[in-house]
């Protein structure tokens, strides 16, 4: 069959949408070489018909903030419209502030912990919560999660029942920390909960 112009017509020609953006490219870069990944790679998982792609790149699990740091503004610089999240955790460590001051300086997102990122864990079964040592996190989580270790698999799934409460908690935790006239992020502290929130958005 033949168009009026005289070409002829193609049934499988489809006219693309104007309005219809390509997905996002979305970026975790976690410090940690497993408990991070293989939570966040859990997420991933939930969310492979969502309108963006979550990228969890390997050449930076297990290196340190000032690493994220980096890799993130190479990542800007790649793709300005990318979105880039950077995981750690504090572990009493003095430089902290300032990287998390340049990484929002480069139009970075920070998801920090503070001891680490088995507070944020924690906070799935209670907010009662004194001042932590990262090995004090561990062990307190290990009254929670039989076997607790950073490389176990599948603590998303055991997490998520309890995720409402988490982020609730997360957020009385920093709420009490400005009451007291200390550091929103003070020890104890996350804000994973608004990455958590990014992604359930999605």
């Amino acid at each position: 069959m033949k168009s009026r112009r005289g070409k002829q017509h193609n049934p499988n020609f489809r006219r693309k949408d104007p309005f219809r953006d390509p997905k996002r490219l979305i970026f975790i870069l976690c410090e940690g070489k497993e408990t991070e990944p293989n939570y966040f790679k859990a997420i991933r998982e939930k969310k492979r018909r969502c309108n963006a792609k979550i990228e969890i790149p390997k050449n930076v699990n297990g290196t340190n903030p000032k690493r994220l740091l980096q890799y993130g503004k190479e990542l800007k610089k790649d793709g300005p419209n990318d979105i880039v999240w950077c995981v750690f955790d504090h572990d009493e460590r003095p430089e902290i502030k300032e990287t998390m001051q340049q990484m929002q300086n480069a139009g970075l997102k920070v998801a920090l912990s503070n001891p680490c990122i088995e507070l944020w864990f924690l906070l799935h079964f209670t907010d009662a919560i004194p001042y932590l040592t990262s090995a004090q996190a561990i062990s307190e989580l290990g009254k929670q999660i039989n076997n607790y270790d950073k490389s176990m698999q599948g603590i998303y799934d055991m997490l998520k029942p309890h995720l409402n409460e988490a982020m609730f908690n997360a957020k009385i935790l920093r709420k009490k920390n400005l009451e007291n006239h200390n550091d929103e992020m003070a020890n104890p502290s996350t804000n994973v909960d608004y990455l958590i929130e990014f992604l359930e958005s999605l």
